[in-house]
This record gives C-alpha cells, structure tokens and sequence, in this order.
C-alpha cells in the first residue's frame, strides 16, 4: 500500500518521500483535483492507497466508514509542505505498521 496524498496538500510530496514510500501518487496525477471527496474516497480503495490529507472530511469518512481505503489524518499545517515531509519521515515506522495493519483504518500524527 502506498500514500494518496489529497489536493490541499503539494504535490511535490511523492517525490520527496519517494525513497520512504516509492509509489505514492497525488491526487494531480489522477486528474481528480477538485472532485468530490467521496470519489476521491473510491479512487484510493480501488487503487490501494491511504489518503494522506490534513483535513477533517477524510477522517470523519474513515470514522464513519472504516477501511478501505485507510486515512493518514495530518495534524500539521497543511500549506508547510517541509513540516509534512518531515512528520512523516519522523514517524515512517509507525506509519509502515499502520499500513499492514488489517484492523486499522485510521491513523492521526501530530
């Protein structure tokens, strides 16, 4: 499973985590920036990714829905792209057991 990461967020973040998470996609590289989150929801489980957004809708869907497609809820700004990249780098272990986890659907980072 790889990362999703929603439009509010840079797209240059695949790229920098590339050497923790080779896969990740943003939702740019599926032409789906400003469609509806529902959709965004279905592309992610369709494609095995976990949405990576800061956000509240993400993580009121997966509260509501569950998994899949699992949600990294961010609790950092999301216009400091260097706070994320380094929030995820900082937890990149966490975030790995997460992401093999059967049971979890939601994982919050501050």
């Amino acid at each position: 499973m790889s990362l999703l990461f929603d439009e509010n967020l840079s797209p240059e973040l695949p790229v920098k985590l590339g050497d923790l998470f080779a896969r990740s996609k943003h939702i740019y590289d599926f032409n789906y920036d400003g469609m509806p989150d529902i959709e965004i929801w279905r592309l992610a489980a369709e494609q095995d990714l976990c949405i990576v957004s800061c956000d509240q809708d993400f993580y009121r869907l997966s509260f509501n829905r569950g998994a899949p497609p699992k949600v990294l809820w961010l609790r950092v700004p999301r216009s400091d792209t260097e706070a994320i990249e380094a929030c995820i780098r900082r937890n990149k272990r966490r975030i790995n057991r997460f992401l093999r986890s059967k049971s979890e659907s939601l994982l919050v980072l501050k």
